[in-house]
């Protein structure tokens, strides 16, 4: 069902998503809190990992070009 590269990256990918809910937690930046949501349920709907990587970055990416 799991491909190894995808879990493997889902690994790598967990410590960004895990940083996102400590700082949308201690902040009120809401888009983080959506970017750790978005990143957290993502790599259980999709099994591609190109396209799972550039909505990965596209997500990791979005906190930080709006700010609230």
């Amino acid at each position: 069902m799991f491909e190894t590269n995808i879990l493997l990256s889902w690994i790598i990918f967990s410590s960004v998503w895990m940083w996102y809910f400590i700082y949308g937690k201690k902040t009120p930046n809401y888009i983080a809190l959506i970017s750790w949501i978005v990143l957290m349920i993502y790599p259980l709907l999709v099994t591609n990992i190109y396209y799972m990587i550039w909505i990965w970055v596209a997500f990791i990416v979005l906190p930080f070009l709006i700010r609230w």
